[in-house]
């Protein structure tokens, strides 16, 4: 049987989280209801603690979950700090009939399955009487008035009052969860007047951890003075030495619970809408029991590990964000990025970009769209060791989450989602096929963090590259008529015709001036005396063409170079002939009730012959002038009547 089935997980490396979604997966993989199933685990880096500007761009890639077609969404809402966007995303999920399952606490919106404490305390402590004879137990609680440290408390109280201990107020701390308390309530229990503890029950690992280091900086050995025990079996607790007697979730019965709610919810059978899963005593060192534990040399290279690749995958990964260079093709750039993942140890990565962002990279505006699209592309993937793909233009429907189900032999039974996006503005995701532990998600979160500012970086330059452009052609280009402006022609020549005026070319340069613009603007209108300046500008361009320089200088004063290897004689005579012409030619098509007429001069000369180009665009002046006031002497006006 096939599930499709997703996942809503904050904050996922929060180790039981963690820890309960590969049981889940694992336990999956064993079960023939679930042989062709597939989980989608959407997760964020932080807790979902209010609509902060980072946590909008986050909580994006749970939007992603209404896009998919699944069978059932299971929900972990302890990182749920801010309850309204769980409450939108289940409500979501329930207005297309998908069966929704909370995991880890009880919510009205769904069916639940919680974690209890069972007997869990009570059989610790239980052990450190029976089974080590201990009279004396302090109790070091979390925060007052908080749930859980209520009933561990209580779970306490009763079972020493069954072996007829005395409940002794001094021997009860409140560590807070956490280690400063707990160093406060160690300091209370060293100057207390009462026998000093044989054993220290403690309502969690962090508190446990902390009484064994304060004990030792004492004088006192764990276990041989002291029994210390926790509450959770966190990581912490692998690295520590001694390993801790302590409570730890049973994964293995809650993950067959939760693949038996998902099939009877699947299947449409009834369930209960609230069961409980409970922690189990797991028995250690630091009680003095003997037990098979892993050697502490081992566990000490296994946590080295951990944190050098930490430090040298955020030194590449920085390394690849601030080395990046931004000019050039989206593919190029792409490239760049994939050169960094064979520091990445996960085997299968999609880097997955919404339609919209990969489509406005060519805009001329900055991405601020904020929107899932139902399009994605594939950017890059990442498929074993050296295979990396650049695409840019593999396209995928959303809903499939990645682009294929198999590589080879390899299918993607669970896929691990992160978001895409820098403070609030989402871009896509980053999709996995691997292990969900330490080291990967901490590449995964690390990569994901620094690609969503490399999309940020990408848009702003290539937004800044439009204005750019923009702001290139509106000072080098003559808004009316599309020629060079003034700035533009001086620009240019610097870099087209400067550089070969000591070369044996010839250079042609032409003045030109629009005849009578002041008559024509009286007379008709602005409006007519811009297209007056526009057919001018039209005809030379016409002459000069793409290979030379034209440019309106003033509001009816044009210039045009134009480079020749050889004798330019036959243009000159072309343009001699041919410029008035031309113009007028422009003037019939255009129907226009007024005539339009340009003066103009012409010289060419050897490049090395001319002392600059000032002087010779005097020279051009020269004759312009002169055929002007020839016109005039002639009666040739050329004024609109």
């Amino acid at each position: 049987m096939s599930h499709e089935i997703a996942v809503c997980m904050p904050r996922i490396d929060d180790q039981v989280q963690r820890d309960v979604i590969n049981a889940i997966v694992s336990a999956s993989e064993k079960d023939a209801r679930f042989a062709d199933s597939h989980f989608y685990i959407f997760a964020t880096y932080s807790d979902i603690v209010g609509p902060t500007e980072i946590l909008k761009g986050e909580l994006k890639v749970f939007g992603i979950i209404d896009h998919l077609n699944i069978d059932a969404l299971l929900v972990f809402p302890e990182r749920f700090y801010w309850d309204e966007e769980m409450k939108e995303i289940i409500a979501a999920a329930k207005e297309k009939n998908v069966p929704v399952l909370s995991i880890g606490k009880v919510i009205s919106e769904a069916a639940s399955i919680k974690y209890g404490m069972g007997s869990s305390i009570s059989d610790i402590v239980s052990h450190v009487i029976e089974k080590h004879g201990c009279k004396y137990i302090n109790f070091i609680a979390g925060k007052k008035m908080h749930e859980a440290t209520d009933d561990r408390l209580k779970m306490f109280k009763e079972t020493i009052a069954k072996y007829g201990l005395p409940d002794e107020p001094e021997r009860i701390g409140w560590g807070e969860f956490w280690d400063y308390p707990t160093e406060l309530v160690m300091d209370k229990f060293y100057k207390s007047k009462l026998p000093f503890p044989q054993a220290i029950i403690c309502a969690n690992d962090v508190m446990a951890i902390t009484a064994i280091d304060s004990l030792r900086m004492h004088g006192y050995k764990v276990p041989k003075d002291v029994i210390v025990t926790g509450f959770d079996g966190i990581d912490m607790e692998r690295f520590h030495n001694p390993r801790l007697t302590t409570a730890v979730l049973d994964y293995k019965t809650l993950a067959k619970k939760v693949l038996d709610y998902i099939d009877d919810m699947c299947s449409g059978r009834e369930i209960p809408q609230e069961s409980t899963v409970d922690f189990i005593k797991r028995i250690s060192e630091s009680c003095g029991c003997t037990m098979e534990e892993t050697p502490d040399n081992y566990q000490l290279a296994s946590l080295w590990k951990e944190v050098s690749c930490d430090l040298g995958f955020s030194d590449e990964v920085t390394r690849m964000s601030s080395s990046l260079q931004l000019k050039g093709s989206f593919d190029k750039i792409l490239s760049s990025i994939g050169d960094f993942f064979n520091h990445i140890y996960t085997q299968h990565l999609w880097v997955c970009l919404f339609s919209d962002y990969v489509t406005g990279l060519s805009d001329d505006v900055k991405y601020s769209e904020n929107t899932i699209t139902d399009t994605v592309y594939s950017a890059l993937e990442k498929h074993g060791e050296g295979n990396i793909f650049t695409f840019a233009d593999k396209t995928f429907p959303l809903a499939d989450v990645i682009p294929e189900k198999k590589y080879g032999d390899k299918e993607f039974r669970h896929v691990t989602v992160f978001p895409l996006h820098y403070n609030d503005v989402v871009y896509g995701y980053v999709a996995a096929d691997t292990e969900i532990e330490h080291i990967n998600m901490f590449q995964l979160r690390a990569l994901s963090m620094h690609l969503g500012f490399v999309c940020e970086r990408i848009s702003n330059f290539k937004y800044m590259e439009a204005i750019n452009k923009h702001l290139e052609k509106t000072s080098f280009y003559d808004s009316m008529t599309g020629l060079m402006s003034r700035n533009g022609y001086y620009s240019l020549t610097k870099k087209m015709i400067e550089p070969q005026l000591s070369q044996n070319k010839f250079l042609v340069i032409i003045s030109a001036d629009l005849d009578n613009l002041k008559d024509i603007n009286d007379k008709f209108g602005h409006a007519c005396g811009d297209k007056a300046i526009k057919i001018v500008a039209d005809a030379l361009y016409q002459y000069i063409g793409k290979d030379g320089i034209a440019a309106r200088f003033g509001g009816d004063e044009f210039v045009g170079l134009r480079l020749f290897d050889e004798s330019p004689d036959s243009f000159v005579q072309k343009f001699s002939e041919g410029f008035s012409c031309t113009i007028a030619d422009m003037v019939e098509e255009n129907d226009l009730e007024y005539n339009v007429s340009a003066s103009f001069g012409i010289i060419s000369l050897l490049t090395k012959n001319l002392p600059s180009l000032e002087e010779g665009i005097k020279s051009a002046d020269v004759l312009m002038y002169a055929q002007k006031r020839a016109k005039k002497r002639a009666g040739r006006s050329t004024g609109p009547y």
